[in-house]
């Protein structure tokens, strides 16, 4: 089946340079048009899927895509496909004179959720240790702390999230030798020891003897750091 060109218009400056997966659906159900994007991630070739309902494919309903007729209609399937766990589909109305289509965009969200699962243990295990926690990416990004650390330093984890610990809790000219050993033991992956002085909210100055071990994800080539 063909669509027209303002359709497929509309596909290139939507995918731009992207192999962004994307389908193109009739007002039928009909998958009218499929990128490369959307063929390889259903692992299948272009005569299966174009011309096939997208309510076979993903088991949507025609009253999931007339969801979209007013805003952006976004689900998530589970196990849809034997190769994927979790699947997000984003479902728009698009107008196009006499042939109006739903432009589909899917992405597979597997890694995402399990990395937010193991990041949901990771916090509960850290909460439950009776000492003070973060966890530092190898940027050296604070990505979580517990409610202990919380209590030491004085700042809330919304004020943490995302910033290095020296923009609020060490400062080099307190450790001035400590920040070069630092940076060349996350660059080895190393586990190390060592004593510092940081600074809470209130400007006190606290000394910490902390113990620094890297983590694995299971989706990560890069460990993040547990620092206790």
């Amino acid at each position: 089946m063909n669509i027209n060109n303002e359709c497929k218009d509309l596909v290139n400056q939507a995918l731009g340079h992207s192999a962004l997966p994307i389908f193109i659906v009739d007002v039928n159900s009909v998958v009218s048009f499929a990128n490369t994007g959307a063929i390889e991630l259903l692992n299948e070739n272009v005569d299966t899927v174009v011309g096939s309902k997208i309510t076979t494919l993903f088991g949507l309903t025609p009253n999931d895509l007339a969801s979209s007729h007013n805003e952006i209609f976004t689900t998530t399937l589970f196990n849809p496909l034997p190769h994927i766990e979790a699947l997000r589909l984003s479902i728009s109305y698009v107008a196009t004179g006499d042939q109006n289509h739903y432009v589909v965009f899917m992405r597979d969200i597997t890694q995402e959720l399990q990395t937010l699962s193991e990041r949901n243990l990771l916090s509960n295990t850290i909460d439950q240790i009776g000492q003070a926690i973060l966890v530092l990416s190898t940027e050296l990004q604070i990505i979580q702390t517990n409610t202990q650390f919380q209590h030491l330093v004085g700042y809330s984890e919304e004020e943490l999230l995302g910033s290095h610990p020296t923009d609020y809790l060490i400062h080099e000219q307190d450790n001035p030798i400590l920040f070069h050993d630092i940076r060349q033991h996350v660059e080895r992956c190393r586990t190390f020891d060592l004593e510092l002085t940081a600074r809470t909210k209130f400007g006190e100055h606290i000394t910490l003897d902390i113990q620094c071990s890297p983590y694995y994800s299971s989706n990560s080539e890069k460990p993040e750091y547990i620092i206790g």
